[in-house]
């Protein structure tokens, strides 16, 4: 199996391994940076390919970064290429394209950091909801390290603005599914003392999230949050940026480079696989594949009949799932656990780009300070059992 096929099986850190050997490839130099959380450095050496792989990575690098003359190109390469790659993929870069280029300038995302502060949010809640300035209005939002993108409800983004080019509608993968969504520009953000610039966000109906929660959206916490360090400190209802890193804690992974953090680890009884960190998401999650994988291993785990379960993202559904009783997260390679009751077996397609093994969502950080450090890719939880 080569590098590129290990990472999209869900083996990231063999698959790195094996991906920094290959200095020659710009594809594995750009997948490497990316999941690193270097998108920055994916541009810096002037590279011809005809790899649709690499143009498709260096769109990624340059909608990360911001850079609108950097997309504009590796968009245009890719759809030269796009005989030879995923044309749906190239559709949705030249929608994300059209909204870069309704930026005020040549950067999307373009921040002020001022003295670090913190934010309150009810502990009691099962989301962490702060407050956030958006366009001069303040805007109840989700923090959710699951979303790629910040999410509007329509009716808060007809009334702060948001800016819409003609081009603006694009297949947003959801935990229910693919939804078509429109994206648009956001004049100014703060949070955090931070003050951000043309900011993207996906608009969409959200009338469930606001009749139970009451908020107008979603916080997309790597898209703008991804150069910080981060401590959600769940007992004390506390949020807040600081400056310290290090290299402590479990390594985790900007998977494919996108928006989107995950780590390595097993539940107990479990062969070892890739998870998604998802504060967006109220219950940790097994996809069924892995379940079938860990039973045929051995795992003795008490799984129940398929019983009813509402799912509540974009939209409401109601599925049919199993549940295990009782699980153990063991982080790859590190001490600590994390014990988990009463886990869904999702029934969603699986991710079309990269095999995961589940999500751990927020009941594996209620009554814990999870501490996410964007610079060094790690990530610290405490007390871990």
């Amino acid at each position: 199996m080569n590098a590129f096929d290990r990472y999209d099986n869900g083996e990231i850190s063999l698959a790195l391994r094996q991906l920094r050997e290959q200095s020659g490839d710009p594809a594995a130099r750009a997948l490497v940076d990316l999941t690193e959380n270097r998108p920055a450095d994916v541009p810096q050496t002037a590279v011809e390919s005809n790899d649709a792989r690499y143009w498709e990575l260096r769109s990624i690098a340059a909608w990360r970064t911001g850079d609108v003359a950097e997309l504009r190109r590796a968009v245009r390469r890719a759809s030269q290429l796009a005989e030879t790659s995923d044309t749906a993929d190239v559709d949705d870069l030249a929608a994300l394209l059209a909204v870069a280029e309704s930026a005020k300038s040549a950067k999307m995302r373009r921040a002020e950091a001022k003295a670090p502060l913190a934010s309150a949010f009810d502990p009691s809640l099962s989301h962490v909801v702060v407050e956030i300035e958006i366009n001069g209005e303040t805007a109840r939002m989700i923090v959710d390290t699951g979303a790629e993108m910040s999410l509007l409800d329509q009716g808060f983004a007809d009334r702060i603005g948001v800016r819409f080019p003609s081009r603006s509608t694009l297949s947003a993968g959801t935990n229910t599914g693919h939804v078509d969504m429109s994206v648009g520009m956001v004049n100014h953000m703060a949070f955090l003392g931070i003050e951000w610039s043309d900011v993207p966000a996906l608009v969409v109906g959200l009338s469930h999230l606001r009749d139970e929660f009451g908020v107008d959206g979603v916080l997309g916490v790597q898209d703008v949050l991804s150069g910080f360090v981060l401590s959600i400190d769940y007992p004390q209802g506390r949020i807040e940026r600081h400056a310290e890193t290090n290299l402590d804690g479990w390594p985790i992974y900007f998977t494919q480079g996108r928006a989107l953090i995950s780590a390595e680890g097993r539940m107990e009884g479990g062969p070892t696989g890739l998870f998604r960190i998802d504060t967006g998401g109220a219950r940790s999650v097994l996809t069924k594949q892995y379940l079938s994988c860990s039973v045929t291993q051995g795992a003795t785990w008490n799984v129940s009949e398929e019983q009813s379960d509402v799912r509540k993202v974009v939209t409401e559904q109601i599925r049919r799932r199993r549940h295990v009783a009782r699980l153990t997260f063991l982080p790859a390679g590190l001490a600590g656990a994390v014990s988990l009751h009463d886990v869904p077996v999702d029934t969603t397609a699986t991710d079309e780009l990269i095999a995961y093994a589940g999500k751990l969502g927020a009941d594996a950080f209620k009554g814990r300070v999870l501490e996410l450090d964007y610079p060094s890719c790690r990530l610290r939880l405490a007390p871990l059992d």
